[in-house]
C-alpha cells in the first residue's frame, strides 16, 4: 500500500471515530430553546400555587340570571297566545362556523375594576372565538372603540378587585395565548 492511501486511510477512520463519538452527544443534548415566547413571565407564571383560581374567576349573580331568564318567558306566554305567521326565510348554504356566528354583544357599561386587554381584532368573529374560547375559565367581555381605520373590537377578562389579580391572570394569558396584553384600570368611574 502507498503511502497516499495509507494516510487517506488513517484520516477517514479518525474522522469515523470522531463522528461515532461526536454525534450522539449533538443529540443527547440539543440546543436549549426557552419554552416561553416572551421574556420576563417565566417566573410569574412557574409559583402559581397560592392563586385562587375560583376566586379570580366572577361567577354571575343569581340577579343577574333571573332577570335574563324574566324577559324570555314573557315572550315565550305572548307568543303562545297569538299564531305566528308562515314565513319561508331561505336556506344557508354556507356551512362555515363564521357565517353562523352573530355581532359580538359590546357591554356599554364597565363596571369599575382592572381588567386584561388582550387583542383588539377588526373582525368581530375573531372576537367572538377568542370569547368563546376564554368564556370557561375567565370573565370575559368584548369592547369595541372606533378610529380611522375602522372599528375594532377588544377581548378583555375582568373585572379584578386588585392590580395584582389581573397582573397575574395577565402573565397567564400572555403565556397561553402568546399576546403582549394590558392592565386597565377601571377603578375611577
Amino acid at each position: 500500500m502507498d503511502k497516499l492511501t495509507k494516510n487517506r486511510l488513517t484520516g477517514a477512520v479518525i474522522w469515523l471515530g470522531a463522528l461515532i463519538w461526536l454525534v450522539p452527544q449533538w443529540y443527547a443534548n440539543p440546543v436549549d430553546y426557552p419554552k416561553l415566547v416572551f421574556s420576563g413571565t417565566k417566573a410569574a407564571v412557574d409559583n402559581l400555587d397560592d392563586i385562587d383560581f375560583d376566586r379570580l374567576v366572577s361567577k354571575p349573580l343569581a340577579s343577574e340570571i333571573a332577570v335574563q331568564s324574566e324577559p324570555s318567558t314573557a315572550v315565550e306566554s305572548s307568543t303562545a297566545a297569538t299564531p305566528r305567521p308562515q314565513v319561508s326565510r331561505p336556506a344557508n348554504t354556507s356551512g362555515s362556523a363564521s357565517a353562523q356566528l352573530a355581532e359580538p354583544v359590546v357591554a356599554e357599561i364597565t363596571q369599575p375594576g382592572f381588567y386584561v386587554r388582550l387583542i383588539s381584532y377588526q373582525n368581530p368573529d375573531s372576537a367572538l372565538r377568542l370569547e368563546q374560547r376564554l368564556k370557561p375559565h375567565y370573565p370575559v367581555s368584548i369592547g369595541s372603540f372606533t378610529t380611522s381605520s375602522g372599528r375594532f373590537y377588544t377581548v378583555r377578562v375582568g373585572p379584578y378587585d386588585t392590580r395584582a389579580q389581573a397582573e397575574r391572570v395577565k402573565a397567564i394569558l400572555d403565556v397561553e395565548l402568546r399576546v403582549e396584553s394590558i392592565i386597565l384600570d377601571r377603578t375611577n368611574q
